[in-house]
């Protein structure tokens, strides 16, 4: 004879399974401001609007959170919308919307990190701020109308910023500090107040296929403001860029042994190409046309320029040297311009020192 309880048994057990998989498989949805220690999938389930202090904490590896659009609001001074305060590692922020908060976004001391289509606009000091951390990628991010900047990267290594959008931004749109190994590509930073896309201490950076325009104040006398800034920086590549109407368009500044190629450098207010006490850099195939100058080195020496294109330059020169030596100029093409090299009267010996071919 059959044991009716073997049935029951059997039957028990599977709904008992069935739950625990559902309690494992199951994302957890965020309904106001919390801190995450678990790792998990969470996702916003509404707008939240942040009173004080920090919206959202990650304190734990392997979390995915999905803003799905939402909007998480702030109160601005000594807030943040997501704050990862590491070690952590394995986190993916995506599809969050962060405003009206000091940082946006703030992630330190954490790796492997994917922050995706996560819009971070009119925060105080910035957007997406990530220092002291490695291999994260930022992927299809806005940052827009922050007070200081867009999308930071500070004391990092081995990240990847790629086909994001940086707008009217109070000072930098796209910034790496102190930053190594990294790949800045396919990105807009536009009409930013200082500068487009700027680089500080950092070396072995990639900088390509960016569109950087109109990033300067506008108004009052001009200052250093640059589509792509490099700032004692050395051993990076600036190459395919469309970087137009600033005051300068490539600025280097104590910047040495870097690449500048194939960029498109026109109509920027004061320079298209400037290199400010930096040597043996490698200028070659940009071009630098309609702007009141087109190259202009100061106080730089052993820099080679070869096949660069400078047409109707509207002030003293195509290019322009000052205090400037064992400069090689190679096949550069310079057509329309007022003058075709310019020298400082009182440094006139020290500027033939530049070797040309044509």
């Amino acid at each position: 004879m059959k044991n009716p309880n073997f049935k029951t048994i059997i039957f028990l057990t599977f709904l008992i399974s069935l739950t625990f998989i559902s309690s494992v498989s199951a994302d957890t949805a965020i309904n106001d401001s919390c801190t995450i220690i678990s790792s998990a999938t969470y996702y916003l389930n509404n707008n939240i609007n942040c009173s004080s202090g920090t919206a959202i904490t990650i304190t734990c590896d392997d979390v995915v959170l999905d803003g799905n659009g939402y909007i998480i609001d702030g109160t601005g001074t000594g807030s943040y919308g997501i704050y990862a305060m590491g070690p952590c590692t394995n986190i993916t922020l995506k599809n969050l919307n962060v405003e009206n908060f000091e940082y946006g976004i703030y992630l330190e001391n954490v790796e492997n990190i994917i922050l995706n289509n996560n819009t971070a606009n009119g925060n105080e000091l910035g957007g997406i701020y990530v220092q002291s951390s490695s291999n994260v990628t930022f992927i299809g991010n806005t940052a827009d109308s922050n007070t200081d900047c867009g999308i930071v990267s500070s004391f990092s290594s081995n990240n990847k910023i790629i086909n994001n959008t940086v707008k009217s931004n109070g000072k930098r749109g796209i910034g790496l500090y102190y930053s190594s190994n990294s790949t800045i590509a396919n990105n807009i930073a536009s009409s930013n107040k200082k500068y487009g896309i700027y680089l500080l201490s950092s070396s072995n950076i990639t900088i390509k296929n960016n569109t950087a325009d109109s990033n300067y104040p506008g108004g009052g006398f001009p200052d250093s403001s640059s589509n792509i800034y490099l700032d004692s920086s050395s051993n990076n590549t600036v190459i395919n860029n469309n970087i137009n109407s600033s005051y300068y368009g490539i600025y280097l500044d104590s910047s040495d042994d870097n690449e500048v190629t194939n960029n498109t450098a026109d109509s920027n207010i004061i320079y298209g190409i400037y290199l400010d006490s930096s040597d043996n850099n490698k200028v070659t195939g940009n071009s630098a046309n309609l702007g009141n100058y087109g190259i202009g080195l100061v106080s730089s020496s052993n820099n080679t320029f070869t096949s660069n294109t400078v047409n109707s330059t509207f002030q003293r020169g195509a290019i322009e040297l000052q205090s400037s030596s064992n400069n090689v100029l190679i096949k550069n093409t310079v057509n329309s311009n007022i003058m075709v090299f310019a020298y400082s009267l009182l440094q006139i010996i020290t500027q033939l020192q530049a070797i040309m071919y044509f």
